[in-house]
């Protein structure tokens, strides 16, 4: 994904791309005007999660480019920031009226922090066009869910729930699976959709059966017994809110501590909990907390931070792993045992946890168990890397 910079000054091009490139931004593409930003979003489509234009360029100016693109799905979520060197606050306010495909206008000149604060009010105007929850599934919303949403909470989105995959609003989605749920294929092309792999995707279900097909899907898959409650909904919206006001941060966040966390650095536990705070439903962050707290050889800690991510999404096998190496040594054989049944459940196609689980079971006396595993992750994958040492463990543990 990239952000599109129209400007018909080559220096304000230069000094736009290296603003954002403080920013953390990775991808940028250049116009020189209007008609050929135009031609370049035709070969781009659904890639630009961004656009900032001047107003005066020959040709075709920013605000009538703007309404140019007003029409164009695969761009409807990408935000529109005018720049102008004469910009009263009277004007500004005319331009966003009449035009409601610009989200924010600025002035020049500008510094760094008040083009990051005006590329974030962009963002956070534009997800306000993507209002509704999208629910998927042969029975109606649950109740506590439609309070929420009717109770119009300021801090909230959403502010209607729609069962029609064809809505083109919304900004959340949960789906129900099980019998006559939805069909993995049409959520899969949903998902790849300009829409679909902007908003955030929740499945209303922890049963490893039912959840198999939507893996790498949703964001979180939620255990349903409390969200018979308004309370369980309302926190889960709030959560939804701030990954859709915070769509530009949460990506800045994530690339800056991303390399502080792979390069080691001190200050990436500050930058993780940074992008925690903008996105509480973000499961990197929480694994990121977890490898940081290996590091500095706090397992206790670490194993709270795993546990958070597979919370969040039990079908992470590197999480189940690092417990599963973790739990034993710092909680004990038989709450290991308790980890690597979680394990099997959720990870009974991967044959790397599956052996680690029967090691865990062997060591905790459950010898059945152990073999069961061993002999799943054999069928997987024969040639597995410590198999036959394994067998032969788990028949010394057995006699």
């Amino acid at each position: 994904m990239a952000t599109l910079i129209v400007d018909d000054e080559e220096e304000t091009r230069k000094a736009l791309r290296l603003l954002l490139e403080q920013l953390g931004e990775k991808t940028v593409i250049e116009a020189k005007d209007g008609e050929e930003a135009l031609h370049m979003l035709d070969k781009e489509r659904a890639k630009v999660r961004l656009i900032i234009s001047d107003f005066e360029m020959p040709r075709l100016d920013g605000v009538a480019f703007a309404d140019r693109i007003q029409a164009r799905e695969e761009l409807s979520l990408a935000p529109f920031l005018l720049i102008t060197s004469d910009l009263t606050d009277e004007r500004k306010e005319q331009i966003l009226k009449d035009h409601p495909r610009i989200d924010y206008a600025i002035a020049k000149p500008f510094r760094l922090k008040i083009f990051q604060e005006s590329i974030q009010l962009a963002f956070a105007r534009r997800a306000r066009f993507r209002d509704e929850l999208l629910f998927l599934s042969p029975s109606p919303p649950p109740p506590a869910l439609i309070e929420v949403i009717g109770s119009v909470i300021d801090s909230s989105l959403l502010r209607k729930i729609t069962v029609d995959p064809k809505s083109k609003k919304f900004g959340a989605v949960v789906l129900l699976p099980g019998a006559g749920g939805p069909d993995p294929e049409i959520i899969t092309s949903l998902k790849k959709s300009s829409l679909g792999a902007a908003a955030s995707w929740f499945c209303l279900s922890r049963d490893p059966a039912e959840i198999g097909p939507f893996h790498g899907i949703c964001h979180q898959y939620l255990n349903p017994s409390p969200f018979t409650e308004t309370r369980a909904w309302d926190q889960l919206l709030r959560g939804v809110t701030q990954r859709l006001l915070n769509s530009w941060e949460i990506d800045r966040l994530t690339q800056e501590a991303k390399a502080l966390v792979q390069k080691k650095k001190a200050e990436a536990a500050e930058a993780v909990e940074r992008l925690l705070m903008a996105d509480p439903l973000g499961t990197d962050a929480r694994l990121w907390l977890a490898d940081l707290a290996v590091l500095r050889n706090d397992l206790s800690q670490a194993i709270v931070d795993y546990r958070a991510a597979l919370h969040l999404n039990p079908l992470i096998p590197k999480a189940h792993l690092k417990l599963l190496e973790l739990v034993p040594k710092a909680q004990g054989l038989l709450r290991a045992a308790e980890e690597a049944r979680e394990a099997v459940r959720f990870c009974a196609a991967n044959p790397e946890v599956l052996a680690l689980a029967a090691g865990v079971f062997s060591a905790a006396g459950k010898h059945d168990e152990a073999v069961a595993a061993l002999e799943s992750a054999r069928k997987l994958n024969p040639k597995l890397e410590g198999l036959q040492e394994l067998e032969e463990r788990i028949a010394i543990a057995r006699k």
